[in-house]
């Protein structure tokens, strides 16, 4: 298993997707997570990644994404 399957498999699993679901969707638009759950959704993933978000993160479109927050949380991991 890859890093980016690791990743994918988090994101897919704490938003209750299966992985048939397009990993391409914008997870906030879609309501899959409300702002207080993004809250925890960005603690939950820092912890089980040891990582740690900052402002560009956030402000990058990738981050809205389920394929592109797995990509953001493998590159912080080989920072």
């Amino acid at each position: 298993m890859s890093n980016l399957d690791k990743e994918l498999n988090f994101i897919l699993k704490y938003l209750k997707l299966n992985k048939t679901k397009q990993i391409d969707i914008d997870y906030l638009a879609k309501g899959y997570v409300d702002s207080l759950g993004f809250v925890k959704f960005v603690v939950s993933i820092e912890k089980k990644f040891k990582i740690k978000f900052d402002q560009k993160d956030f402000m990058n479109r990738k981050f809205r994404t389920i394929k592109g927050l797995a990509l953001i949380i493998s590159k912080k991991q080989q920072e």
